[in-house]
């Protein structure tokens, strides 16, 4: 049984997220950067077609010809010059492998619409040092950071702890994550799939 959370009470948190330069896409776009400064090939695994991905400015932009709410089955699997990824407000899921072996990843906003993470979906990227997963997310996949071999940090604003269908939310690494929880909700985090963190320390968010 989890430990219900209590009222936030204390730590200023202020920096807790990575720093995204490229802003909030509209509903039916992506920003993105590369290390070589050109446009990333992607396949066509989003709920809707894409209707331009150009680079200027030091920055890409996928045109999508609707409303975007998932990026899909292996959506940016193995670009490797991908840096900074910003999604819009509406995406509620990242599926299996979406950004599986974009090692360059550095920093990617996660909107607080999104609930679940899948299956090895940013497996293998070694930039990311921290990650903010927002309140609504009530899963994460097998493997999802795994491999990450720079992550340390884990900002969880989830006063639930997500669910995970493997033992062990953050597999055979958590031994070397601080884990981040809202104020109250420690008690909760140990008594689920994430007790293997390296350390549990609650704060505001």
């Amino acid at each position: 049984m989890f430990t219900a959370c209590t009222e936030n009470t204390s730590d200023d948190n202020a920096g807790i997220q990575s720093i995204n330069p490229l802003g909030t896409p509209p509903a039916n776009a992506v920003y993105y950067t590369t290390l070589n400064d050109q446009a990333i090939e992607l396949g066509d695994n989003f709920d809707a077609e894409i209707v331009s991905n150009t680079y200027e400015n030091g920055q890409g932009t996928i045109i999508f010809d609707n409303n975007i709410t998932a990026i899909g089955y292996k959506a940016f699997i193995r670009c490797y010059n991908l840096t900074n990824v910003a999604l819009p407000n509406d995406v509620t899921t990242i599926g299996i492998c979406a950004f599986r072996d974009c090692f360059s990843l550095r920093s990617i906003n996660i909107p607080e619409s999104i609930t679940s993470i899948g299956d090895y979906a940013f497996c293998n990227c070694d930039g990311l040092k921290k990650i903010t997963i927002p309140e609504k997310v009530t899963s994460i996949g097998i493997g999802a950071f795994s491999d990450c071999n720079r992550l340390t940090s884990i900002y969880c604003k989830a006063k639930t702890p997500p669910s995970s269908v493997s033992l062990g939310i953050l597999d055979y690494w958590v031994r070397w994550i601080t884990l981040y929880v809202p104020t109250g909700c420690k008690a909760a985090y140990e008594d689920s799939d994430w007790r293997g963190a390296k350390e549990i320390i609650e704060t505001d968010f």
